[in-house]
């Protein structure tokens, strides 16, 4: 049991990650202390093994049962989920998770890239108690659509909701073609949506447009859009002088843009 304590106290100063990159043995041949680099190889080795050994104190116990340390090879540390829902959420809030990790590692910028794939995790070493697995059942549900699984809290899973938005701005974007003049309050009684996705489709609308009547390609209709995207008036309101005018405005503001009127 001694020679076992030992052993660990030898590992713990030899590979504890507040030791940068040098490590001091006794020469009994010469009876001194010398200072000997250890091998950043060997260093990364421990990284990941501390990591693993931490990471439910790292991620937390819910996360921690979703995903698991892969491997770390130089500075990317590959990360292995559940699902490729989790795989996303960790993506979006990468900087945060880390410099989470980075800070665990008494404050060294070991881990400069994460990198995430889906896969078996491996077994725990306890099992669930009977509370987290309330907490897990509560916790992640099945997305309606897909049946992918996600949290609770949402009512689609991301996939989904971004599918959907796309469909919306599109569905905009029809509507603008017919009707170009439509400002966000009359495009709400018409087809529900928010002023987000109606102004992103609307600016891209007036970009394209706006753009083949300045470098000159635009056509007689393509004119038209351009004006009624650029004045909100509708194809009644419309009079040669104003087209005029509008064109002329096009041409000579080279750098005029949706974002910009």
């Amino acid at each position: 049991m001694k020679k076992l304590e030992q052993t660990q106290s030898i590992m713990q100063r030899l590979f504890d990650p507040k030791i940068k990159g040098y490590n001091t043995y006794v020469d009994t041949t010469h009876k001194k202390q010398v200072r000997q680099s250890l091998p950043q190889s060997v260093k990364k080795m421990y990284y990941q093994y501390y990591l693993a050994q931490h990471w439910e104190e790292i991620c937390g116990s819910n996360l921690a049962r979703q995903c698991a340390v892969e491997g770390l090879n130089d500075d990317v540390l590959t990360i292995r989920t559940s699902s490729s829902l989790f795989a996303n959420e960790l993506f979006m809030l990468k900087k945060d998770f880390l410099r989470k990790l980075n800070k665990f590692l008494a404050g060294e910028l070991v881990i400069k890239e994460l990198k995430f794939y889906t896969g078996k995790l491996p077994a725990r070493t306890s099992p669930l108690t009977k509370k987290e697995q309330e907490q897990e059942k509560l916790s992640i549900v099945t997305c309606p659509l897909c049946q992918a699984r996600m949290t609770s809290e949402k009512t689609i899973c991301s996939v989904c909701e971004r599918q959907q938005r796309a469909a919306r701005r599109s569905k905009v974007v029809e509507l603008l073609k017919c009707q170009p003049w439509l400002d966000y309050k009359k495009c709400q009684a018409l087809l529900p949506c928010d002023s987000f996705t109606f102004n992103s489709a609307k600016e891209s609308l007036q970009n394209y447009y706006f753009e083949l009547v300045r470098l000159g390609y635009a056509k007689e209709a393509d004119s038209y859009m351009a004006v009624m995207l650029l004045t909100g008036k509708s194809v009644d309101e419309l009079n040669e002088s104003l087209i005029k005018n509008s064109l002329e405005y096009l041409r000579r503001n080279q750098d005029v843009s949706a974002s910009r009127i």
